[in-house]
């Protein structure tokens, strides 16, 4: 269902649940930021969102591609942005961006040449252009640098 509070409102989910820290409300507000990001994903410029899973437990909510980069996306319904299976995808493929949506405040890490961008669950609906921002800083900082 695109829209979440359509899907809080049909579930029979309080809206006093979104601001709970049980367990089985984690889970429900996690299940909605997810649907939240995959619709704004998909309203973007020709975003097709997969997923990716390991051999074990890590999991990535989506990836799509974007120019020549393929862009993990992580969802989180909190501030804590702590994610391991993103620590694993990184490790593995080396992503020169990967993107983690929270509650967060929006900021960029950078580790071994790879950045990561925090961005609210609220501003998806902007990605294409921060992404087009931050891709453009990045090659003015490389050509700076040559």
């Amino acid at each position: 269902m695109a829209d979440v509070g359509l899907l809080r409102s049909l579930s029979d989910f309080p809206a006093a649940g979104l601001l709970s820290a049980t367990p089985v409300v984690s889970d429900m507000r996690g299940a909605m930021a997810e649907n939240s990001a995959l619709t704004e994903l998909l309203s973007g410029d020709s975003h097709n969102p997969y997923f990716w899973k390991s051999g074990g437990n890590a999991e990535i909510d989506f990836i799509f591609q974007d120019e020549l980069n393929i862009i993990p996306v992580e969802v989180k319904s909190e501030i804590n942005t702590r994610s391991g299976s993103l620590a694993e995808y990184r490790k593995r493929f080396h992503p020169e961006i990967s993107l983690r949506t929270s509650l967060k405040n929006i900021s960029v890490s950078e580790s071994n040449g790879e950045k990561i961008f925090d961005i609210p669950l609220y501003l998806l609906w902007n990605l294409d252009q921060y992404l087009r921002l931050k891709q453009s800083e990045m090659k003015h900082k490389q050509n700076s640098n040559q």
